[in-house]
């Protein structure tokens, strides 16, 4: 049976994330981007 689309999804620490958004905020205007370049973090994990 084959495995089911999208099952994929990474989970994070807290401190991972802290650090992820510290980031972002850092970086202001395209700051997502340059995370999601810098961290390999998907858009839809910044957003939640």
């Amino acid at each position: 049976m084959a495995a089911k689309k999208g099952s994929t999804a990474r989970r994070y620490t807290e401190a991972q994330r802290a650090k992820i958004l510290a980031f972002v905020k850092s970086q202001g205007r395209g700051g997502m981007s340059r995370a999601k370049e810098k961290f390999g973090v998907s858009y839809i994990a910044l957003k939640r």
